[in-house]
This record gives structure tokens, C-alpha cells and sequence, in this order.
């Protein structure tokens, strides 16, 4: 099996020089109610694009890493099927922080048949494989969650976005939720049966991979879209498949977790409201008869902090939830599966690049200038379609200094070569920070967070690059 997990593991110590460009899509800003203001000699303009470049100021002390996660799902021996491309999905994050994610738990008694295995994978901690696997909202522990993960972006769902525009539906209010049925015990959520090496998992001490297969009765478990804490969407049974890399190394940080679904159909909920009820057929109108997958990627992986049940004595662990909901084209599902899961590439960073020059934007009620970018990163603004890099400035006496205007998507490509750093078109979509700047300023009528309004590029200088011991990556 050739199952691969890449780090490149040059990182420049200083940025010290280079460029860093923006191009405006000049239809995507108006459609933002945003104008550009044509008064710069050096900018390359046109009908479709503004490209305005700004020098890298010697104040940047940028720090970068990239690490690699791909795992080559080809040759799985136990699990039948494996993620299908998408680009039409609708993409969520529960992070534990904010009362969301999945819940695993298992008996702590080793004799008990709802124990675990023990993880026994080439660089794998060697802990209890955790024996069932809930949402957060249907765990042994929380009383007050309401769902499993927060809707974070949409791919091409255009009837559900309208919905959710002409209606002031916030993204903030549709959710993901699985597990057990409100009505049946915490146990009989998805589970891992016997728990049989070569049935329910495999694994061996000469491979990083371990698969495992969750399952349950059909009736006793659910996956829905939810509005606000309601389910407007269930979605059809199938067992959760998992897919373990336990890296080149015995730290956490180096490990992935791909989990995914078979391809499953939609149904809407009966007896919703009006306003829930037009979302969901919105949903199913961009469905189209065709059925979805549940696919999952946990990248970086932490250890995790056991919590003990005092009323069952389980051992319980709180994991964040990074899923999407993908539409399958019937293409897709005539053809085999992906062979190969693509993990993206993930990025870790400290320090910033810094800019000279300002940006001057026309709107309905005036000109707005954003004055000396500065380039950050955080991880905590990672999704599957943001890098975590942004975009922060002071607005023109409106907004305070260091406001985050804009994070950065996932780049199409990134370069470090012996003393350099390209990161080529990474989409520059409006944060919440700027949007609600411009809302409540009267600067722009709608809420703006989210809308992709152009593409950014670095081509920058370091000073030195230093080889990293793998240890430390």
C-alpha cells in the first residue's frame, strides 16, 4: 500500500523583500457595492481585473511552514468505498471551544466488549481506540448543545444561498448534527460492533494506516441539516468509515483523519414551519434527485484530554468536527471513488509581512481607505476553504488599526524554493470584521461576509531558510 504524508520542511526564518499582489475582480467588488478607485499609476486595470502590487517592507517577520497531508486510499483492504469529489458542497466546523464537535467514548474496562482495541499502527500512541462515536449535541456529558457543527461556507449551492439571503437566515444558524435518536440510549449511537481485527478495523505495527467502520441500527441513529437546533433535512443511514495516517512520527501533529459516508439520499423533515420548510426544499432543489456523501478531514491532530462519565464510568473524548455535506453528480457515482484522498495543504505561520501603500475603495455613501496591509496568520481561522493567512489594516478612521478585512482561501500554489516564498491566487473573501464594519457604518447594505472578491499572490524574499528537524514539524 503507498500511503504518503508529506512535509516540506524548509521554512524561511525572515521575509525580507518582494511583492505582494491583489487582483480585484471588478465585477465580484461591485456586486459587493464596492468600487475601486482608479488613481494609481502603477496598477494594471482593465474591465474584468484591478491588480494593484505592494512592496514587502523590511518590518516583516513572517515565519512559515506548509505540511502536506495526503493519504492514498487505493489500496484499503476493509473499507468498500472512499471519498467522491465535489464542488458542490456546503462545508461546516465544530469546534469544541464553541460547544460543538463529535463526541467518541468507550469502557475503560478492558474486558467489557464495548472496551476498544488498542491502537497498534506504526506510529500510533498506542491508546484505546475509542468504541462509539456520537455528535456533540447526543453526548453521555453535554446537556446544552444544540447540534454537532456550524455551516462555514457554501460551494455552489445557489438555491440554498438565495434562501438564505432573501430570508436574513445568518450561516451562523444552520448546523450538522449526528448521532443516536433522542429517544434511545447514549450506547446506541454508531459503534464498533466486535470491534474483530480484519472485520470492524485493521491495522498492523508495519503501516501508518488504520481503517476502522462504525455501525448501528439504522432506527436508532440519524444525520440531519438543521435549522437553528431543528432538523430540516435526514439524511439516509450508512455506516462511518475512518481512515487513520499516523504520520512519520509518534507526535499528534503529524496525524490525519479522513472519515466519510457511503453516497446516501436527502429527505425533507414533515411539519416544518414556512421559513424552515422553504430552506429545505431550496436544499433539495439544488439536490436535484441526486444523493450526497458525509466526508471529513481532521489534519494537525492534538491530544485529546479525557473526561470520565461519573454516571457510567466511560471514558469520554470531546474532537472537533470539520465535515461536509458534498453533492454527488450521477458521474461521479458510475465511476470508482477517488483512489486517492488529496489532503490539503496546511499551513502554520508566526509573525507578519508588512506593506507600504494604500487601497481606495467608492461606495453609495463615500470613499473608504485602507492604508498599509498587513499579512497574519491563525490557525483558528483554518477551514476547509480558508488557509488561516488574512488581511488586516486600519479603514479611514472607521474601523480600528489591525481590523481583519480579509481572510485568505486556500492557494493554488505554494513555492519554497532557497531563499524565496510564492503563494499564487488565494481567493481574498470579506471577513465578518470588515462586513459588519461596512454595515454598520452605512458603507454596504448587506452582509458582504464571505463574498470572494478577488485573488492575492506573494512573491516574497527571505534572508536564510533553516532545515527543521522532523521532531519539530
Amino acid at each position: 500500500m503507498t500511503y504518503q504524508n508529506t512535509t516540506n520542511n524548509l521554512q524561511p526564518t525572515s521575509i525580507e523583500d518582494g511583492t505582494t499582489s491583489i487582483t480585484f475582480d471588478t465585477q465580484l467588488l461591485e456586486a459587493s457595492g464596492l468600487t475601486l478607485v482608479n488613481n494609481y499609476s502603477s496598477a494594471e486595470f482593465s474591465e474584468e481585473e484591478f491588480t494593484l502590487s505592494f512592496d514587502i517592507t523590511e518590518d516583516s517577520d513572517l515565519v512559515f511552514d506548509e505540511q502536506e497531508f495526503d493519504i492514498d486510499l487505493e489500496q484499503l483492504e476493509l473499507i468498500p468505498t472512499s471519498p467522491i469529489q465535489s464542488d458542490i458542497f456546503l462545508s461546516f466546523e465544530g469546534e469544541v471551544e464553541n460547544n460543538l464537535g463529535q463526541t467518541a467514548f468507550f469502557n475503560p474496562n478492558l474486558d467489557a466488549p464495548d472496551s476498544g482495541h488498542i491502537e497498534i499502527s506504526l506510529n500510533s500512541p498506542g491508546n484505546i481506540a475509542p468504541y462509539y462515536a456520537t455528535g456533540r449535541q447526543s453526548s453521555p456529558l453535554v446537556e446544552d448543545a444544540t447540534r454537532s457543527a456550524t455551516l462555514d461556507s457554501n460551494q455552489n449551492l445557489t438555491n440554498f444561498s438565495d434562501y438564505l439571503t432573501d430570508n436574513n437566515i445568518n450561516t451562523a444558524e444552520i448546523g450538522f448534527s449526528f448521532g443516536q435518536r433522542s429517544d434511545r440510549d447514549f450506547t446506541e449511537t454508531w459503534n464498533a460492533g466486535e470491534d474483530l481485527l480484519g472485520q470492524d478495523w485493521l491495522a498492523s505495527p508495519d503501516s501508518t494506516i488504520e481503517e476502522r467502520i462504525y455501525q448501528a441500527d439504522p432506527d436508532a441513529v440519524q444525520t440531519s441539516l438543521v435549522l437553528w437546533d431543528t432538523p430540516i433535512i435526514n439524511f439516509d443511514y450508512s455506516p462511518l468509515y475512518a481512515v487513520f495516517d499516523y504520520g512519520e512520527t509518534t507526535v499528534t501533529e503529524d496525524d490525519t483523519e479522513v472519515f466519510f459516508t457511503e453516497a446516501i439520499s436527502a429527505q425533507k423533515v414533515d411539519g416544518l414551519d414556512p421559513l424552515a420548510d422553504g430552506l429545505a426544499d431550496a436544499f433539495l432543489e439544488d439536490l436535484s434527485d441526486r444523493e450526497i456523501q458525509l466526508v471529513g478531514e481532521d489534519r494537525a491532530l492534538e491530544d485529546l484530554v479525557p473526561n470520565i462519565d461519573p454516571d457510567t464510568g466511560f471514558v469520554v473524548l470531546d474532537i472537533p468536527l470539520p465535515i461536509s455535506i458534498r453533492i454527488i453528480d450521477d458521474a461521479d457515482l458510475n465511476e470508482e471513488s477517488d483512489s486517492v484522498f488529496d489532503g490539503q495543504n496546511f499551513f502554520t505561520a508566526t509573525g507578519e509581512i508588512e506593506h507600504e501603500g494604500d487601497i481606495v475603495f467608492e461606495t453609495t455613501a463615500g470613499d473608504i481607505t485602507v492604508s498599509d496591509l498587513t499579512i497574519g496568520f491563525d490557525a483558528s481561522r483554518q477551514t476547509q476553504d480558508i488557509s488561516g493567512f488574512f488581511v488586516q489594516s486600519s479603514v479611514d478612521g472607521i474601523a480600528p488599526d489591525d481590523t481583519i478585512l480579509f481572510d485568505l482561501g486556500n492557494p493554488n500554489n505554494i513555492e519554497t524554493g532557497e531563499n524565496e516564498l510564492n503563494l499564487d491566487y488565494a481567493d481574498v473573501l470579506i471577513t465578518p470584521e470588515f462586513s459588519e464594519v461596512l454595515l454598520s457604518t452605512g458603507l454596504a447594505t448587506d452582509d458582504l461576509a464571505g463574498s470572494d472578491v478577488g485573488d492575492l499572490s506573494i512573491d516574497a524574499i527571505a534572508d536564510s531558510f533553516a532545515e527543521i528537524p522532523m521532531d519539530y514539524v
